[in-house]
């Protein structure tokens, strides 16, 4: 017969034993929970990232019919302007005794010295009292009264911000006053005038003394580009530059229209003279001279693009190519 004090000393082997076996499968249970929230964790996190990227690209997509509609009110402006005065409104340009006064600064001129050509550019001033081609003004300046901003036409101070010429999707554009920089020297007169990230098409809206009606565009008013987004370099076109960026009061200037053939994105060391850009992804917002307006591709052939911009140039471009 088995002595008492081995059958505890056998009881207690086992009790431990249980112990042991248990420990070893919460540890199991304990491991396999670990696994199971590393997983979610991950999971979850895809799904955030998901979620963010989603909910950005529907704020671009919100930003860019913004920037659209905007568009479309300028190309009914012009239509209007051009329904008053039986032409599209041109670029404007210098004019004697057309000055800074008009807008409240010193009697000079606003130019641009371009540094890397030593050329001075001298431009106009919108004037209210000059109508149709006689209009020193840009295009922007002459549509104020068609876009419901006929207190910024009449005006004797300009403002720093119209926010109808400004692309939603494009920030810090507020522009402060002129510095001179490494690309050229403003004269403003003290003056912060609101810019514009749209330009008029160069062919159409010509600098003063030139001007074209709707009747001259040959090529169909459906075929030819009357406004698109501008190209933008963020390290060149700062708030103090007036470089391939004049506002929307200075006549005659690159800062208002554009005739270039490539789509560029907002990014440092783009070419951005002449060309058209945003910062929209692929691509930019532009209005036919119809009123219609669509969103280009920047993959789009430098040739078609070329052929949308010149409204006689018989191209006959198809709407399939772009």
């Amino acid at each position: 017969m088995p002595s008492p004090k081995f059958g505890v000393f056998q009881k207690k082997i086992l009790h431990s034993d249980s112990k042991v076996r248990s420990f070893e499968m919460s540890m199991r249970r304990c491991a396999f929970t670990l696994i199971e929230l590393l997983i979610v964790i991950a999971i979850v996190g895809l799904l955030l990232s998901l979620t963010l990227s989603a909910v950005q690209s529907s704020r671009e997509a919100a930003r860019r019919l913004d920037c659209l509609n905007r568009m479309r009110q300028q190309i009914l402006a012009v239509q209007n302007f051009h329904a008053s005065f039986s032409l599209i409104p041109p670029n404007g340009g210098p004019a004697s005794g057309n000055d800074l006064s008009l807008l409240g600064g010193p009697a000079i001129q606003p130019s641009t010295f371009e540094r890397n050509a030593s050329d001075l550019l001298l431009w106009g001033v919108g004037d209210p009292k000059r109508v149709g081609q006689m209009q020193t003004g840009p295009w922007t300046y002459s549509i104020l009264p068609q876009l419901e901003l006929g207190n910024l036409y009449d005006g004797t101070r300009p403002v720093a911000n119209i926010p109808i010429y400004g692309c939603p999707s494009r920030s810090n554009r507020t522009p402060t006053a002129t510095v001179s920089d490494l690309y050229g020297e403003y004269e403003s007169g003290g003056l912060i005038m609101a810019k514009t990230d749209y330009a008029g098409n160069e062919w159409l809206m010509m600098d003063r003394p030139h001007w074209k009606r709707f009747r001259d565009v040959e090529d169909g008013l459906s075929n030819t580009i009357a406004i698109g987004e501008k190209a933008y370099d963020p390290t060149v076109q700062t708030p103090s530059s007036w470089y391939w960026d004049e506002p929307v009061w200075i006549g005659g200037s690159n800062g208002t229209v554009r005739r270039g053939k490539l789509i560029v994105p907002d990014l440092k060391g783009i070419p951005y003279r002449d060309n058209w850009g945003s910062a929209h992804i692929a691509g930019a917002n532009f209005a036919r001279a119809d009123g219609s307006t669509r969103f280009i591709a920047s993959s789009i052939q430098v040739r078609v693009l070329g052929a949308l911009l010149t409204p006689a140039g018989q191209d006959g471009i198809q709407g399939s190519e772009f």
